[in-house]
């Protein structure tokens, strides 16, 4: 074996130096387990070298550190660990860095110890977000650290179950609320109305308020609690009546005005300007007064029925007095002609006296009459 060695001297004395040959490691692979240690020993040949300091490195300090032989696991993964002599001489141990499962498994514990506290009764939709955070962080990693947080799982699992449920309602609940804000809104005016205030014209936005009720789902339906349903209906059944009551007034205006159209010139007339020859107007007037509805009289506020009444007894007594002075006149013009006819007698009398004695005459064939019985017989009839 050949071996290096020198001498040194000194005030002391002479010194002989042995230099390193050799110098090797008693492992030259290991595992340790991040945040552990493992001691390396260094052999150097000969083993009486004097020259025995030492120079310890890692390859990668962030994975393995190293201190006199102590080496220490910062976090998985591989370095080498080299010790080398004041010659030069080297050697190497490979080191893989493993995971302290368990450490893992106590860290992901601690760094989501809050929605680890929740419960399936406590969790919240707004928990979704950090559920999803552990679970993506659970994914990533080892499988020796999931097997330590099996009931950690199986709790995330069943949160994000629950918080997803409550989340839909929500979104749900939501919907269904802006589905029946947007019905109240697009329907505001009518459901503003009362059975009080609603008018026959509102029956357009009431049938149209109905008919987006009727396309409400269910959910929107029981967001409706102030009875809009039920408001609709009753405004519906008033603002029918209301146009029912309008339609009949307006068919009862058009009765009524069609009779003072069609009776207008008998109607402008009064007791002081009608006539007995308006008799006949009169009569049918009245007799189309008789015919009207209920209704359409009630539309006759000018007293026409009481004119027309007083028309006719007007009209008959101007027709009474005109028969009356006919009489008359035909009673003078009887006078008139009696009188006349007395003249004439007076004459013919006159006349006939002058042979009253003088003749007979046959008026019969086989009866004789004088003149004198001639004068009696006209005696009586103008007498008559």
């Amino acid at each position: 074996e050949r071996r290096i060695f020198s001498v040194r001297v000194s005030s002391s004395g002479l010194t002989i130096i042995v230099e390193a040959v050799s110098i090797s490691l008693d492992k030259t692979n290991i595992n340790i387990v991040e945040g552990k240690s493992e001691i390396l020993t260094a052999n150097l040949l000969p083993h009486n070298t004097t020259e025995n300091s030492l120079l310890w490195s890692s390859s990668n300090e962030d994975v393995v550190r190293v201190s006199n032989g102590i080496v220490s696991g910062i976090s998985i993964g591989e370095a080498d660990i080299t010790v080398t002599t004041s010659n030069d001489k080297t050697a190497v141990c490979k080191v893989t860095v493993t995971e302290d499962v368990d450490k893992t498994a106590s860290n992901f514990k601690t760094e989501y110890a809050g929605i680890l506290g929740k419960t399936t009764a406590t969790v919240k939709s707004s928990d979704i977000t950090d559920i999803d955070d552990a679970l993506a962080t659970y994914g990533n990693l080892s499988s020796g650290a999931k097997d330590k947080l099996t009931a950690e799982k199986s709790l995330l699992d069943a949160l994000k179950s629950k918080a997803e449920e409550i989340k839909a309602a929500e979104e749900a609940d939501a919907a269904a609320t802006a589905e029946a804000n947007k019905f109240k809104t697009d329907n505001a005016n009518i459901l503003a109305k009362t059975t009080e205030t609603v008018a026959s014209s509102d029956l357009a936005a009431i049938e149209k308020a109905l008919e987006d009720y009727s396309k409400l789902s269910d959910a929107a339906l029981a967001k409706l609690t102030n009875g809009e349903k039920a408001l609709l209906d009753a405004l519906k059944t008033k603002a029918e009546e209301l146009k029912a009551a309008e339609e009949a007034d307006a068919a009862a205006t058009a009765e009524a005005n069609k009779f003072k159209t069609d009776n207008a010139n008998i109607l402008a007339k009064t007791t002081s300007t009608v006539v007995s020859s308006d008799i006949a107007a009169i009569d049918k007037a009245q007799d189309d007064y008789s015919k009207l509805s209920d209704a359409a009289k009630n539309k006759l506020t000018n007293g026409e029925k009481s004119l027309l009444d007083a028309l006719k007894t007007k009209a008959e007594e101007l027709k009474e007095a005109e028969n009356v002075v006919a009489l008359y006149a035909r009673i003078a013009a009887l006078e008139a002609e009696v009188a006349t006819l007395k003249t004439e007698n007076a004459a013919l009398k006159s006349e006939l006296d002058e042979y009253s004695t003088k003749a007979v005459y046959d008026l019969n064939g086989d009866k004789k009459v004088t003149i004198a019985d001639v004068t009696t017989l006209i005696d009586v009839i103008v007498n008559q």
